[in-house]
């Protein structure tokens, strides 16, 4: 499968995806997701761990990578 990159300039774009992790807790399975922020020119990494992939999470997640941060990016890509 091919892949692409993207050249960017610093600050321009952050990348964002959902991760799943699944354990067992008491007999049952369970699943965590972790939001994932990468700005795309220097790596840097933002992760987070919720229990649900709502919008509500969603927004909530990207205003704390963006206090992570310091600032937002020109353009988040999602995957």
């Amino acid at each position: 499968q091919a892949v692409s990159r993207f050249e960017t300039k610093p600050g321009e774009q952050a990348q964002v995806d959902f991760g799943v992790f699944k354990y067992e807790e008491q007999g049952r399975e369970r699943k965590i997701y972790a939001f994932i922020m990468v700005m795309s020119y220097s790596k840097a990494m933002y992760v987070e761990f919720v229990d649900r992939q709502d919008t509500a999470t969603l927004i909530r997640c990207h205003i704390h990578a963006f206090e992570y941060f310091g600032g937002v990016p020109e353009c988040d890509f999602a995957h």
